[in-house]
């Protein structure tokens, strides 16, 4: 089966060309322009936000993005979404970064997390997924036991 894909940043105000911008503006126009050319399944390949926002370091407001861009995807029949789960230019990670509103023990290690990335990748609606487990679903450092 062949499939298309995009990827997708909200920066936030990272950096000194950015600004916050929600799903509906990361991924719309295009979503829409390729949907409207072809029915190959849809896959938004990298996906992240950061926490910095106008006001400064909101985990709140990625908190809501994470939901928000789950939601979104399932409204455009996004078939497979791909966190970049990396603090790199800006704090992307949803799981084990710098950044997060909870946090998760594994093997006597504990990890920040979100819980609406938790939440997220814990819903039926896309994977099955074992919800005392929340991971990425390639991340084989937390596989299931």
């Amino acid at each position: 089966m062949d499939w298309i894909a995009i990827d997708g940043y909200n920066w936030g105000t990272s950096q000194t060309w950015s600004s916050w911008q929600p799903p509906d503006q990361t991924f719309g126009p295009m979503i829409t322009r390729l949907q409207a050319i072809t029915t190959k399944p849809l896959a938004i390949t990298e996906l992240g936000t950061t926490t910095t926002t106008s006001s400064g370091t909101n985990l709140a407001a990625k908190s809501q993005w994470l939901t928000d861009a789950f939601n979104y995807a399932l409204t455009k029949n996004i078939k497979m979404i791909l966190w970049f789960n990396q603090d790199k230019e800006t704090d992307w990670a949803a799981f084990g970064g710098a950044q997060g509103d909870t946090s998760f023990t594994y093997n006597l290690q504990t990890f920040k997390t979100y819980a609406a990335y938790k939440t997220a990748i814990s819903s039926n609606s896309f994977v099955s997924s074992n919800t005392t487990n929340p991971r990425l679903l390639t991340d084989n450092q937390f596989a299931e036991q």
